[in-house]
């Protein structure tokens, strides 16, 4: 896998020009990484987290509560906190419950849903002082492992000159399932469209940067650094693609962030779907 240096990065973003590149680990020992995470994330609720982060008496679990505070009742959020690895369960009301203003109107309960599954460094080490076993999540803590000296080139290349301030880096995976529990074969397309628009909004996360490590169908875009367009990265959705993406904290070190979204895929065939993503956060000294 190609890695860039400073140098070639900071020509590529004044040119526009997408960090991308392909794994070879990514496309033979992962190439099955999306049926892998289609058999976790089925599995992921209250009750799988508790299964795995309740054998350490000193670090408990926790559970917190999230609600819009303009909308409450219809985008809310289930989070998990534990000491072997983390999850959210966020929740929107559906496009028909959406718009519940009408005389006559009679809810139906649909809803989307987006789950989220964190993987850390230290999740391996918790996982093997506790008795369950999980092919699943071992598959994912061997990709987090295998990627984590990625992520550390990147640190290296992209942010040594805020060392002095930052305290400790956080390496952080996410498996991340787009889901339309409600849906029914004529509402499917429509369920994953108001998906991706609830979920995907244009944004730019709150860390220093992350590989974005593809996506079982098309639907990421990034961008430009130059002429702020929209652009689809080319092949993410294949079997190796991995792109570099800068951002909030990056322009500490004089890099320009990177705006990203979602945009929907009208395909009738498609249903669930996946993206895995891996951030490289920073705790500034003083905010700990």
């Amino acid at each position: 896998m190609e890695l860039f240096k400073q140098s070639e990065l900071r020509s590529m973003q004044a040119a526009g020009t997408q960090v991308v590149t392909d794994s070879e680990l990514l496309g033979s020992k992962y190439g099955d990484r999306w049926q892998v995470a289609d058999q976790l994330m089925n599995q992921v609720n209250e009750e799988f987290h508790h299964k795995f982060n309740s054998f350490d008496p000193t670090n408990p679990l926790h559970k917190e509560k999230w609600e819009d505070e303009n909308i409450p009742e219809k985008s809310y959020a289930n989070k998990f906190v534990g000491p072997m690895f983390g999850c959210d369960l966020d929740y929107m009301i559906g496009p028909h419950d959406w718009d519940d203003g009408g005389e006559n109107f009679k809810p139906i309960g649909d809803y989307v849903m987006r789950k989220k599954l964190y993987i850390y460094p230290w999740s391996r080490r918790e996982y093997d002082n506790q008795e369950h076993r999980s092919p699943e999540l071992e598959y994912f803590m061997d990709l987090h492992a295998d990627f984590m000296p990625v992520l550390e080139h990147y640190r290296d290349e992209c942010f040594s000159d805020q060392n002095d301030n930052i305290s400790k880096y956080l390496y952080k995976m996410m498996v991340v399932q787009y889901a339309t529990p409600t849906a029914t074969d004529l509402t499917r397309v429509s369920h994953r469209a108001w998906c991706t628009e609830r979920f995907g909004p244009a944004h730019c996360d709150e860390t220093l940067g992350g590989l974005h490590l593809g996506e079982n169908y098309q639907e990421f875009q990034a961008q430009n650094s130059l002429t702020d367009e929209w652009e689809f990265v080319p092949e993410l959705d294949g079997s190796s693609r991995v792109v570099w993406l800068l951002s909030e904290f990056a322009e500490k070190s004089g890099w320009k962030p990177t705006q990203h979204r979602m945009i929907h895929n009208p395909d009738p065939s498609l249903d669930m779907r996946y993206m895995i993503g891996f951030d490289l956060q920073a705790r500034y000294k003083g905010e700990e």
